[in-house]
């Protein structure tokens, strides 16, 4: 079944590679993939997250069918895990499984780094960056009034038979040559 999804949405614009940027200046997070879906190591993503202070996600949330990995390289994340707060240091290393509740944010004073990894990646990717795209250019409604409504909009174009993506958003922002320590880490 994960074969099935990754192969359904590799027609879905390019797929991520070392060395893409995406940045959300939204929510203060840049992204330098490290080993993309597009590198030839299945449907698996490794990136490093930078994430300014006061940085977080858009709002709690959980993944269906995938799981995700963070390593604390730099900097202090907290976290929501099932509504549990925890401290996350330099070193601190929490998997997500499929169906946790989760949330972060930057508790620190300097810009914290850290090293995901995303399995399944492809469709997470695909989510990620438009989700990215779509932040960087909404401004209004505020933020309150946009969960309120875009979540029945979603269901409504869904079943006007539109997609939960968009092309052009798909594109990363630039290319940076990842830390080989850190691809070293996830190879």
């Amino acid at each position: 079944m994960p074969g099935e999804v990754a192969a359904k949405h590799d027609s879905i614009g390019r797929p991520s590679r070392g060395g893409d940027v995406v940045v959300n200046n939204k929510t203060g997070e840049r992204v330098i993939t490290l080993v993309g879906t597009g590198d030839g190591i299945g449907d698996r993503l490794a990136a490093d997250l930078r994430v300014r202070p006061g940085g977080a996600l858009v709002a709690e949330h959980y993944h269906a069918g995938l799981v995700e990995r963070f390593r604390v390289i730099s900097g202090t994340l907290e976290a929501s895990l099932y509504g549990e707060r925890k401290q996350l240091e330099t070193g601190a290393d929490v998997t997500i499984p499929p169906g946790m509740v989760h949330d972060w944010w930057n508790a620190g004073d300097e810009e914290a780094r850290v090293l995901v990894e995303v399995t399944p990646g492809r469709r997470f990717e695909i989510m990620v960056t438009t989700l990215f795209g779509l932040a960087n250019v909404l401004v209004k409604p505020p933020v309150p009034v946009q969960r309120t409504l875009f979540g029945p909009l979603a269901l409504i174009g869904k079943t006007r038979g539109m997609k939960g993506y968009y092309p052009r958003y798909l594109e990363p922002a630039g290319h940076e040559e990842p830390d080989p320590e850190l691809v070293a880490l996830v190879a």
